[in-house]
């Protein structure tokens, strides 16, 4: 038993490292060999002179040496708290971002949406002034006919662009209507967000020119209520028939 406990310990009194079993250099003899061999090391942990492979035994000498045991590390609470801030910011921040760009991106839409509402319009009262000198080369002088005459003057009206319609407005005038393709007032059709004011006046001192000025209104998601108006002057540029 003595014996024993001797041989498993160094010079320092600590638990032997296995390099320390080889810290001499000296030449094993067949007699240390047949030691080897007979205390079971396997051959291929030897080398030529029977020592153990210095490698292996710097590896060993990390299993068979006492150390204290190693503390358990984690998270502290502080810690853990820091580390879901830092990922919650990295991500609402982006979806924030995205979710802006988006209303903008609809609200962008919605103003060129406008622009072209509000220039529809024009064309169309515009078109209604070129039919009436159409009708006007293809009717007897006898019947004549005013070139502005189908315009409602010094009063807000809607006009319905799928056939030139214009209907003075009671009060206020009606959104303007959706099939999915087209923008105008029809039945069965879904309101939307848009409502077009048209109003046509004559230029003071002339009743040769009419100035058209037309008003579309809109809201955006959480945008205060937008405006944007053009104004366009209509001449009488042919005689009345």
């Amino acid at each position: 038993m003595g014996k024993k406990e001797t041989a498993n310990k160094g010079s320092s009194g600590n638990t032997l490292n296995l390099s320390e079993l080889i810290a001499s250099p000296t030449t094993t003899t067949p007699q240390s060999q047949k030691a080897h061999r007979t205390s079971g090391t396997p051959r291929f942990l030897l080398n030529r002179r029977g020592r153990i492979r210095r490698a292996l035994i710097h590896i060993g000498s990390m299993y068979f040496r006492t150390s204290p045991k190693k503390q358990k590390k984690g998270f502290t609470l502080v810690e853990t708290l820091i580390a879901i801030t830092i990922l919650m910011m990295a991500v609402v921040e982006p979806m924030a971002l995205t979710a802006q760009s988006l209303k903008t991106a609809y609200y962008s839409r919605d103003q060129i949406t406008a622009s072209h509402l509000a220039q529809e319009a024009i064309e169309a009262v515009r078109s209604v002034r070129d039919g009436q000198i159409l009708t006007i080369a293809l009717t007897s002088p006898s019947n004549p006919v005013d070139i502005f005459g189908s315009i409602p003057v010094d009063q807000d009206f809607i006009i319905d662009t799928t056939n030139n319609a214009m209907t003075p407005c009671i009060g206020s005038c009606p959104p303007l209507q959706t099939n999915g393709t087209l923008y105008a007032y029809n039945a069965g059709w879904v309101n939307t967000g848009f409502t077009r004011v048209v109003h046509a006046s004559y230029v003071p001192g002339s009743t040769d020119e009419i100035l058209l000025k037309v008003t579309v209104t809109w809201r955006t998601s959480s945008y205060p209520m937008r405006t944007i108006t053009i104004y366009e002057n209509l001449y009488r540029w042919v005689s009345n028939g």
